[in-house]
């Protein structure tokens, strides 16, 4: 595309395209360096103007770091001066950036500082075909912004339905930049193999073995899969007569995989030896992994469904889209020539697979969408009837509503309370922020910030840390325990801050060196948001609370913020039935039942949880109890009866608001927090009783034998 690229007809016909044209959409075939040369060529053209920059965004935080790199070192210039980037919780930026590389949701927290971007005069959305949530709010937002004030906007992708975008931006111009890429030989399974990972790894094992050089990229599912999958050939590989195996080094990849882990799969390597990487499908587009000849496509992907009648997060692996498949295809051939080995059929691409990926905004929840939306101040809004792409089915609306209205975000006309701009202006999912207004009030911050940045980090704990619990008793007290994780949580990083912030202490407790230093460094930007909201030089928001008071104020915070998500116990039973419209039977996940019960086995009579799950049943994450007497207040307001008609803001008739809210599983206007149960048998008294003697009786057997020894 440049001239390095031998394209300087291609970077010139882009230019003057974005110069005369509001809106450009540009179709950049794999290999085509779309991400990393269209905003060198609109900035050495002139199009950025002086004074401003462009703004190019990624849907993964890794990739925008990444990427901002790899230009900083093509244009010679050090990172966070010319070119930077700013991803959530960190900003490698200075008043002189001119290339700033950042996810589509930084973009739209600066949307709500600087409504019309006037540090921008271009912003380009890299990698739509993605179709992440993010992306799809700025389609909405950017096209009414382009129309207002001197922006350009550069739609690109690797893989898109271009007539769809085209019509949708007032049938803006369409590029296509052929790839630098060599013939790829597909070969597809002849039949439907039982275990796609196992196929994956004898797959893995006979290329290792009967081809020629070149390094290998094979695509799993997930962190688990990828470690298992790097054991199982290492193993494999061990294990063969020495002279029969060529020599390899496996390698993961994945989002939450340190940065230094990372960047080895970019290091120079021995060509002797065969990479072979396990990938999740980051490594699809969002990064290019050079040397890579073969790829082992299982055709499947994980992805989070959301249920808005059970507010119920399902993680699935379903097939991936036909696009999907040719951007896989398509990373076996940048290089040289390749080859790609799908272990599903041709008769299942062709049938089964769906045509392009389903867009993240119509099978996730939208509380932190719409709360963004409410916020922004746009005249006449109606979240029913936002200029969406591909509109979100109303149900997912209906619901983001009601949970709004209940933790006091919006009021009933749908306007954002003082409550719920406050909210928006912390970095943290809804929940967590109004637990973090609450806290203000209760004067707990410095502690619920703790425990909201633990909970903010992918990972704290390494490995199944819930199965040796017996180092954690030295952090945390039983009395600790009992409460829930949050409780738990708090003293683990209290220890650490008392221990000095040793890595050693990581290493004795098996916690995360990356997630720990992450959660410290969010604490800390929290803990400055509130000092800036005082506007005062005390700095008692950093202090602990270690009474009980203390983590009693902290529970009440929480339970705030998780008005929506609270569960009540079963009589005489472990298992939950959540609050709401619409309950549902659950139970405590596994790995934290055990510690939170008494003396007589039995879990906390009410608690409130982060997450309601479904792996091989409902289970309830992070969990914390709580007082009986907070939530009355709480209950009634479940009870309420509310319109969602008023509270989308807007147009809606009433005839479709009630079409709305059965269209939700809800009766009109009504949320009745006593319904039955969604799902589950009926349990009799005796039932319950005679599980719960049960339940004693193995216990008694188990404090037994443990006495036996």
């Amino acid at each position: 595309m440049t001239d390095e690229r031998g394209d300087r007809r291609t970077a010139n016909d882009i230019a003057s395209a974005v110069k005369t044209n509001a809106v450009t959409v540009v179709i950049g075939e794999t290999g085509s360096g779309k991400t990393t040369q269209i905003a060198q060529i609109l900035l050495r053209s002139g199009v950025v103007a002086d004074g401003s920059a462009v703004a190019v965004t990624q849907p993964r935080r890794v990739a925008a770091v990444s990427v901002a790199k790899r230009v900083a070192e093509e244009m010679g210039v050090e990172i966070g001066k010319e070119v930077g980037y700013s991803v959530r919780f960190e900003d490698r930026t200075c008043r002189l950036t001119r290339i700033k590389y950042l996810t589509d949701g930084t973009l739209l927290r600066e949307l709500l500082e600087d409504p019309t971007l006037s540090r921008y005069s271009v912003v380009v959305l890299d990698e739509a075909h993605e179709r992440s949530l993010h992306t799809d709010i700025l389609f909405g937002l950017l096209k009414k912004l382009v129309s207002a004030r001197e922006l350009k906007l550069v739609i690109t992708s690797a893989t898109l339905d271009s007539e769809k975008f085209s019509t949708y931006f007032d049938d803006a111009p369409v590029f296509t930049v052929p790839g630098r890429t060599f013939p790829v030989q597909i070969a597809h399974a002849t039949e439907a193999p039982k275990s796609y990972f196992q196929s994956a790894i004898e797959t893995v094992v006979d290329v290792h073995v009967n081809t020629g050089p070149g390094d290998m990229l094979v695509f799993l599912t997930g962190q688990e899969e990828i470690e298992k999958a790097c054991r199982a050939v290492e193993a494999h590989v061990r294990s063969m007569p020495e002279g029969e195996c060529p020599d390899v080094q496996v390698l993961p990849l994945y989002a939450s995989l340190p940065p230094d882990m990372q960047s080895r799969v970019f290091h120079p390597h021995d060509p002797n030896v065969r990479r072979i990487i396990f990938a999740t499908n980051i490594a699809e587009t969002s990064l290019t992994v050079p040397g890579i000849v073969f790829v082992i496509d299982p055709g499947v992907v994980k992805q989070v469904e959301y249920d808005a009648m059970t507010g119920m997060n399902a993680l699935k692996v379903v097939p991936i889209s036909s696009v999907q498949a040719k951007q896989r295809a398509g990373r076996a051939g940048r290089t040289q020539a390749g080859r790609c080995y799908r272990l599903y059929t041709k008769d299942a691409l062709e049938l089964d697979m769906p045509a392009i990926t389903r867009p993240e905004i119509q099978r996730t929840c939208l509380v932190g969408t719409i709360l963004y939306l409410k916020t922004l101040n746009l005249k006449g809004l109606d979240v029913m009837t936002f200029d969406f792409l591909d509109p979100p089915d109303t149900a997912l609306i209906a619901d983001a509503l009601r949970q709004l209205y209940f933790v006091g975000a919006i009021d009933l006309d749908g306007k954002a309370t003082s409550i719920g701009r406050e909210m928006s202006s912390l970095p943290l999912e809804p929940c967590l922020s109004r637990a973090m207004v609450e806290a203000k009030r209760l004067d707990c911050v410095a502690d619920t910030a703790t425990v909201a940045a633990m909970l903010s980090v992918e990972r704290v704990f390494l490995g199944q840390h819930r199965d040796a619990t017996e180092s954690l008793h030295e952090l945390a007290t039983h009395e600790d325990f009992l409460l829930g994780d949050h409780a738990v949580l708090l003293r683990i990083y209290q220890a650490w801050e008392s221990s000095g912030y040793q890595r050693k202490f990581h290493q004795r407790y098996s916690l995360s060196d990356r997630g720990m230093k992450f959660a410290r460094e969010i604490r800390k930007q929290l803990l400055g948001v509130f000092k800036d909201k005082r506007k005062s030089d005390r700095n008692d928001f950093d202090c602990f609370s270690r009474t009980d008071e203390g983590l009693n104020r902290l529970r009440q915070s929480l339970c705030a913020g998780f008005v929506t998500k609270i569960a009540h116990r079963l009589p005489n039973h472990n298992g939950y039935r959540t609050l709401g419209e619409n309950s549902t039977l659950c139970q405590v996940h596994p790995s934290m039942a055990r510690q939170l019960a008494d003396k007589d086995g039995l879990l906390p009579e009410w608690i409130v949880y982060h997450e309601l799950i479904t792996t091989s049943r409902p289970f309830l994450r992070h969990v914390c109890k709580i007082e009986p007497e907070w939530i009355s207040k709480q209950r009634e307001l479940l009870s309420k009866k509310v319109n969602i008609h008023r509270l989308s803001g807007g147009v809606l008739s009433p005839g479709d608001a009630e079409s709305t809210d059965a269209a939700s599983g809800h009766e009109a206007d009504t949320v009745d927090a006593n319904k039955a149960p969604v799902e589950g048998r009926r349990i009799t008294d005796e039932q319950v009783s005679a599980a719960r003697e049960r339940f004693l009786a193995r216990k008694k057997q188990k404090l037994a034998k443990l006495a036996g020894k």
